[in-house]
């Protein structure tokens, strides 16, 4: 299991914390068993990986590539598209299942919907909430970043127990990924490893139709099968794919 250590000696308080949070273990310098390890600096909490050519991993809302993402035109963003406009901005909630970084959470937060933000690696959870801790402290980032609630668990086991049923739920399942398109992104290819891969996908999308009020959201690589059921269309761009599902609403079944 990945460990968690502090950069100095007067952050090992809130690394404890940390880990307690997510069940990591504390690491004692040097001793490291695992290819990658979390660690908290003064900045950010960081993932590092046991290479020393390999630049730390964090969770940063405000960089610039993400922030001109995030304040675009959303309505040439696919995603948005395949919300559909049965999603009330404020009101209703989107609940991301597979929230991984966070960057498709913070873009719907960013548009103005609320989110809940659900991820059961424990490593990359204790990541997105760092990031999420940031950003509410950042004029810019601020009202986004407060539209978000973070869960960490199984969704499969927290989407029954919702005290709000959800207008719209979203899986973004880990799917294979080519060698060249990996290398272009390392950030991508190390969190890739520490997810692994989401072998019990469709079983989260079963549970995702019974508990979706309006539409579930499948994202797949492009040319990737679907993932299981009946879509009842795609939002299609150039390399990825939204499949939209018509949710069953039998929340008492299964």
């Amino acid at each position: 299991m990945i460990g968690i250590s502090a950069a100095e000696d007067h952050l090992h308080q809130r690394a404890s914390l940390i880990a307690e949070s997510y069940g990591l273990p504390i690491l004692p310098p040097g001793e490291n068993t695992s290819p990658f390890s979390l660690v908290l600096t003064q900045e950010h909490l960081e993932l590092r990986e046991d290479n020393r050519y390999s630049p730390p991993l964090y969770v940063d809302f405000g960089k610039p590539d993400l922030l001109r993402r995030f304040s675009g035109h959303r309505r040439s963003e696919e995603l948005f598209k395949a919300l559909g406009s049965g999603v009330s901005v404020d009101s209703d909630l989107i609940v991301d299942t597979t929230a991984g970084l966070g960057k498709d959470a913070f873009m719907l937060a960013a548009w103005g919907y609320r989110v809940q933000a659900i991820e059961r690696v424990p490593a990359v959870a204790a990541l997105l909430d760092d990031g999420l801790q940031r950003a509410r402290v950042s004029k810019s980032l601020e009202k986004a970043a407060n539209r978000i609630t973070s869960d960490f668990g199984d969704a499969r086991e927290l989407l029954p127990s919702l005290v709000e049923r959800p207008a719209v739920v979203y899986l973004d399942p880990m799917y294979p990924q080519s060698a060249k398109r990996a290398r272009k992104s390392l950030g991508m290819h190390r969190l890739r490893q520490v997810l692994g891969a989401d072998t019990d996908a469709k079983s989260l999308l079963e549970i995702a139709l019974r508990t979706a009020s309006y539409r579930v959201i499948v994202k797949r690589s492009r040319r990737a099968p679907i993932l299981g059921g009946v879509s009842s269309g795609s939002i299609v761009g150039r390399t990825i794919r939204f499949d939209l599902y018509a949710p069953t609403g039998n929340l008492s079944s299964g």
